[in-house]
């Protein structure tokens, strides 16, 4: 009953399982998936043609543009910006702040990740606070992002470090 409601509300833009938790003010493009389990809190805007892997959880505030793919078990910090034309391998996680005020009403500034356009992240990958990763950039398996990444560059291990660029034929243009 809830999922035909969502269907209703959203006028056929979401496909997936009914079991997802949706938030009121959620704004979907058109063919959006939503796999079993996932979470997307208010103030997210999906753009067109993307796809959220089962168990994937979008915090509040958080902007993805056109044909992005994250796949399963995905935590997508809040207040993050992904560009169009993304794909993410599963276990990302992006962090969004430098303190962990717990308990301590610090209320540290959010410095949420920017996946810029045509950017490949690998299975596994933690994203640092702040940390922009530039268009058409590929980041491997495992790594901790704590530095920009620039376009075209090929970065991974833990930390991340440049391990060379992207050739021109696995440019999205």
């Amino acid at each position: 009953m809830i999922f035909k409601t969502l269907l209703s509300l959203f006028r056929g833009a979401l496909k997936g399982h009914q079991l997802c938790f949706i938030e009121r003010n959620v704004k979907l493009g058109r063919n959006v998936f939503i796999g079993f389990g996932c979470v997307l809190r208010t103030g997210t805007l999906i753009g067109d043609d993307c796809s959220f892997g089962h168990l994937t959880v979008i915090e509040r505030d958080v902007k993805i543009g056109n044909r992005v793919s994250f796949h399963a078990q995905c935590h997508i910090t809040q207040g993050t910006i992904v560009e169009d034309d993304v794909f993410v391998a599963p276990f990302y996680l992006g962090t969004n702040t430098k303190n962990i005020d717990h308990g301590r009403n610090l209320n540290p500034p959010i410095e949420a990740p920017i996946i810029k356009r045509a950017a490949r992240i690998g299975a596994g990958v933690i994203i640092a606070p702040g940390v922009i990763i530039g268009e058409n950039a590929f980041i491997g398996a495992g790594s901790l992002v704590t530095k920009n990444v620039p376009a075209r560059e090929i970065w991974f291990g833990r930390p991340a470090s440049k391990r060379g660029e992207v050739c021109d034929g696995e440019i999205l243009w």
